[in-house]
């Protein structure tokens, strides 16, 4: 008998049931493009502060590449 037997036992023998989200691939998904959304927007800054040209205008493409993907699949697919 495991630590967490008890708890597991009232999730599975209670009145609530739990499901299996229908959208956990684009979840995963929305977040892989997520870390790349965040990170270019940590670079970016600091290619500007070092006044590199080339991988700033980079971080911007890619800034504005995943913004719309995340635009298209997360965004517009919130409900209230």
């Amino acid at each position: 008998m495991g630590f967490l037997e008890p708890v597991h036992a009232k999730v599975v023998g209670g009145p609530i049931r739990l499901q299996v989200r229908a959208d956990f691939k684009r979840d995963m998904f929305n977040i892989f493009i997520g870390i790349i959304w965040q990170t270019s927007l940590i670079v970016l800054p600091l290619y500007i502060v070092l006044r590199d040209g080339k991988p700033m205008f980079e971080a911007i493409v890619v800034l504005i590449i995943t913004s719309l993907i995340l635009k298209k699949t997360w965004w517009n697919k919130i409900t209230d």
